[in-house]
């Protein structure tokens, strides 16, 4: 039998502190949400490990390190408002859930919408409700948005989701794929939205955000 307590806090400890993951905030939120649940049964011996892991559809939970330092970037608020895009079955929403006043957990993948759905209710989280829909148009009724977190690399600017930003937002990706990935943090200065790269990291490719084919003659 696993020992999951003890597994995430040797996360904490052996993966985002000495990854410089040192905000309390992050800390805490990671150190009490049980990642095990959001992965298929006969992945959950791995949930703690330094890797990324397979939920279905073509989808992954980011590595603890990448989603820990982009967490503490992102630096969220009791008072916020955050939009999770592409959240799979709900890990970093349920996170994010702990840290903030409300979340919506956008997914375009009918089947992992249900999953979230399910484990947001298993762990009686209020805050937080799943969306279905496309994941690059984002959700404009429930606009503006003082966090809004993409989990995957994506190829193109994230346009139509800067644009759900509110004043003094910020929105965190993985923009590149492989060794070319890099984790990115946008925010919105009243309405003029600047770039800043973190650090080097990767995450699955999102299909809503690849650059379109490109045909030479």
């Amino acid at each position: 039998m696993i020992d999951f307590t003890s597994a995430r806090l040797t996360m904490i400890e052996n993966q985002l502190r000495t990854y410089d993951v040192l905000d309390y905030n992050t800390l805490e939120a990671m150190g009490a949400m049980p990642r095990e649940l959001f992965v298929p049964a006969d992945m959950s011996a791995f949930a703690y490990l330094d890797r990324a892991l397979p939920i279905g559809n073509n989808r992954e939970l980011m590595t603890p390190m990448v989603f820990g330092r982009l967490l503490q970037a992102m630096g969220v608020q009791k008072t916020d408002r955050v939009l999770d895009i592409a959240g799979g079955t709900g890990y970093s929403a349920a996170v994010f859930a702990s840290m903030a006043a409300d979340v919506i957990a956008l997914e375009d993948d009918v089947e992992l919408s249900a999953k979230a759905d399910q484990n947001f209710k298993n762990l009686g989280l209020e805050n937080v409700v799943v969306e279905t829909g496309s994941i690059s148009a984002g959700a404009k009724l429930g606009a503006p948005f003082n966090v809004i977190f993409i989990n995957g690399a994506i190829e193109t600017e994230p346009t139509l989701l800067l644009k759900q930003l509110a004043d003094g937002g910020c929105l965190g990706c993985i923009q590149g794929s492989g060794r070319s990935g890099r984790a990115v943090i946008y925010r919105n200065n009243s309405g003029h939205f600047t770039a800043m790269r973190i650090f080097d990291g990767s995450a699955v490719s999102l299909k809503s955000f690849t650059k379109p084919l490109e045909f030479t003659f």
